[in-house]
């Protein structure tokens, strides 16, 4: 498999360089050449040889999700970069450290209103640090040390390499404890001051090994996301600090997350043997437009997705372009009680907008436009094809209360605010066929007692937060703090510089 950039300059690379270079030197996203088509049936035989019996009815395994990631990545990834052994291994120790044995285990929810379709939640939140990032970003760190253990091999550069890369409060937390501790690895993250929980700020900066690296930006996710990005549009910068990032514009995440759909959807199959899967759908908690485009991914491989619901909170830029005419027009973020999504620039909506280009849309225009005046708008007909395979809600911060407690009173399941985003959008969304739907659950609820709590009764608060969590809030924090001005860039490529080794 070879890979091209969406702004279609810059083109036909390997896995690894998509890997380690994250962005295009055009600055585009790198996509795959092709789509590759999956074979269910051959796909289904695999889950059910790692599967567990049960009264009678098959659930998955670490074994099966393991194999499953394995297969999806062998389609991507060429056997002259990785052999099977390998990648294998490198997805057999991503996971071994995932509480659950089923690693993304499905949930069924019987809601009272008996009009409601039915739904599922997709618990993603099983790795070490509580949230679906951990998934993907356990992935990237052992493939970052393969290939920079290879190099090493071959005699060829020893240079360290520098991770950057912006967090609204998951990604930061995965991709530390992915790559702590590793010899050859720099990691620089950066958070924006008072816009994520605080376990979440606790579980980034009471880390203190010596290659991990956080920075608070006293700003929004959005120029956290927008200073990584310059970054690697600095040539000589990247040449100087051999620069990658764990953001979702690095394609090996949205690769890996393909997986928990297909995994999901063999779950239930084998599960629920008299529903119609041709009307699976999916609503996914959305910001930066990563999970819910590795959907689209598994669709486009032959998943029979009916629908993906874009659920947003009050930031609500992509519910806007499918519902108010395909203008796509960031405004001032809104800070929510599901911070992790307070985001309005997507930057991997850029790789769905390639995938609908037609002769007269171009993608480089596209983001120029949106450089130069703020907006672009796509034609009608670019838009109706979207509206084929994505619907989309918007959720505030009120309701998310509401779905929190609704769920508890229905069901005693306990959910994130982030969760009860999706929650919503598919409650609104439940006129669609009545389809069945897995919503994901993209963290424990642990991560945000605060908001939580708000729905309990005295006597249940906090009780739900595990004791790991609430120990790193006693620790020590360790971070350093950007004011945003002009020389911010200039200052965090001078602090990167300083403290990356060769």
């Amino acid at each position: 498999m070879r890979y091209i950039s969406t702004r279609d300059i810059y083109g036909d690379v390997s896995f690894k360089d998509t890997l380690f270079n994250g962005l295009a030197k055009d600055s585009g996203l790198f996509i795959p050449i092709n789509i590759p088509q999956v074979n269910l049936s051959e796909l289904e035989d695999i889950f059910k040889q790692g599967v567990v019996t049960s009264d009678s009815k098959l659930y998955g395994s670490k074994k099966s999700f393991i194999d499953i990631a394995f297969y999806i990545s062998r389609l991507y990834i060429d056997r002259n970069e990785i052999s099977d052994n390998d990648l294998k291994d490198i997805m057999t120790r991503s996971f071994t450290t995932f509480r659950s044995e089923l690693v993304a285990p499905l949930v069924k929810l019987n809601l009272k209103n008996k009009d409601t379709a039915p739904l599922y939640v997709l618990e993603l939140f099983h790795g070490p640090t509580f949230a679906f990032k951990d998934i993907a970003l356990q992935v990237l760190g052992n493939l970052f040390a393969y290939f920079l253990d290879k190099q090493k091999e071959s005699n060829s550069s020893s240079k360290k390499l520098t991770i950057v890369c912006a967090t609204s409060g998951d990604t930061g937390g995965a991709a530390i404890y992915s790559v702590k501790g590793k010899k050859n690895i720099n990691c620089y993250v950066l958070h924006p001051k008072n816009k994520i929980s605080n376990i979440q700020k606790a579980q980034m900066t009471t880390i203190y090994n010596s290659n991990i690296h956080n920075i608070e930006i006293d700003g929004t996710f959005d120029d956290c996301q927008t200073i990584v990005k310059d970054l690697f549009k600095d040539t000589e910068f990247k040449n100087k600090v051999n620069l990658s990032t764990f953001n979702s514009i690095n394609w090996a995440r949205i690769m890996v997350q393909i997986t928990y759909y297909f995994y999901s959807y063999f779950q239930i199959k084998n599960y629920e043997t008299d529903i119609d899967l041709n009307k699976l759908q999916f609503s996914v908690p959305t910001g930066n437009f990563g999970d819910i485009l590795a959907g689209f991914y598994a669709k486009k491989m032959g998943l029979p997705v009916n629908k993906l619901i874009i659920a947003t909170n009050e930031n609500d830029i992509l519910y806007r372009f499918i519902n108010e005419g395909g203008v796509y027009q960031p405004v001032m973020t809104i800070q929510t009680l599901s911070p992790a999504m307070d985001i309005t620039i997507s930057s991997n909506f850029e790789r769905l907008l390639w995938y609908f280009k037609t002769e007269d849309s171009d993608i480089k225009f596209f983001m120029n436009n949106l450089l130069k005046n703020g907006f672009f708008n796509v034609s009608n007909n670019m838009l109706n094809e979207i509206k084929k395979v994505f619907a989309s809600e918007k959720v505030n911060n009120k309701e998310i209360l509401d779905t929190i407690k609704q769920i508890k009173n229905d069901t005693d399941y306990l959910i994130d605010p982030h969760t009860a985003v999706g929650i919503c959008s598919f409650i609104k969304n439940n006129t669609i066929n009545n389809n069945i739907t897995i919503s994901l659950s993209t963290a424990h609820p642990g991560k945000f007692p605060d908001i939580v709590n708000e729905v309990l009764d005295n006597k249940e608060r906090n009780n739900f937060v595990p004791e790991i969590l609430k120990d790193c809030l006693s620790l020590e924090q360790k971070y350093i703090s950007f004011d945003m001005n002009k020389n911010i860039l200039s200052n965090i490529k001078n602090y990167i510089i300083n403290n990356s080794e060769s």
